[in-house]
């Protein structure tokens, strides 16, 4: 009686009962499914690694960009610095070789402008006789 009811059709036997596959086609189907379970697990790892790898490239991007601004702000601290003592120096040496600056110059424009404002206004009066 066993061998009648494997010999019966599938839609005959009860919904508790699965028919029977041949080994090579069961063995295609576990094949078949394990390469789309392989094919998702590797989708679903990549979208992991991609999340992380850009997550940890954010960080590093900032880390980088603190880490110049830091070197760069240094920097020019030290040139600010740098240049303040150049200054200093050169304006001691200046004062030493007795080489006018900028702004004795301008004080003797500003003189020289004047005195000539008054030999203009001079020469424009009339001689007194």
């Amino acid at each position: 009686m066993a061998e009648q009811d494997t010999e019966r059709p599938a839609e005959e036997m009860g919904a508790e009962e699965e028919v029977p596959l041949y080994p090579v086609a069961e063995a295609m189907r576990k094949a078949f499914l394990a390469g789309i379970g392989a094919l998702d697990l590797a989708r679903e790892r990549t979208e992991e690694m991609m999340a992380r790898l850009a997550e940890r490239g954010e960080r590093v991007r900032e880390e980088r960009r603190e880490y110049w601004e830091k070197k760069m702000s240094r920097r020019q601290a030290r040139l600010n610095k740098m240049r303040a003592r150049m200054d200093k120096r050169m304006g001691k040496l200046m004062d030493r070789l007795n080489v006018p600056t900028k702004s004795d110059i301008e004080t003797l424009n500003e003189k020289i402008e004047g005195l000539s404002r008054k030999i203009d206004a001079l020469q424009k009066t009339p001689p007194a006789t």
